[in-house]
């Protein structure tokens, strides 16, 4: 698996309305989530000042799935987060696809949502996660993630976007 690019936390609370916060390991700020609620909510991605992309979350009209996807520009889509159908699902937990170009990725959940992995088609593991946060925390839906990004191929910080997606999706 060999030495994380980017190691954060991510802090997820019950309120969406709220900022949220994206931060280093030695805490400091790598991005900034500001939520717009609409009939499909939106995302920004802020590194500092900067908008680095944003994200809007959907659900597809047939199967009632939901998809988290993220835009570099106008129009200059990027990525995107999809629930797996009942069908399609190898384990009890939750799963998803990302897509990246024309990369495809696997996202699994392990031990009941305590873990995550994201793999690519030959099974390495490019993200990888778990909750930190006490389970009081967790009644009051308040999560705490440690996340690793060992992807060196695509930027740490749309893996953390796409992470962030894959827990709006939750």
């Amino acid at each position: 698996m060999g030495e994380a690019v980017q190691s954060a936390y991510m802090y997820r609370t019950m309120f969406r309305f709220s900022r949220r916060f994206i931060r280093s390991m030695n805490g400091s700020l790598l991005l900034t989530v500001k939520i717009k609620e609409a009939w499909k909510p939106r995302y920004y991605f802020h590194e500092g000042d900067h908008l680095f992309c944003y994200g809007v979350l959907t659900v597809s009209k047939g199967m009632l799935l939901k998809k988290f996807d993220v835009y570099k520009g106008v129009h200059e889509h990027m990525a995107t987060v999809m629930e797996k159908s009942s069908l399609q699902k190898r384990h009890v937990f939750k799963e998803y696809t990302i897509l990246i170009g024309t990369k495809e990725y696997a996202a699994k959940y392990t031990i009941a949502g305590r873990k995550f992995i994201v793999e690519d088609k030959e099974g390495n593991i490019c993200v990888e996660g778990e909750t930190i946060s006490s389970i009081w925390a967790a009644i009051i839906k308040y999560k705490k993630y440690k996340v690793d990004v060992y992807d060196k191929e695509h930027a740490s910080c749309l893996w953390l976007g796409l992470i962030k997606g894959m827990q709006e999706l939750e």
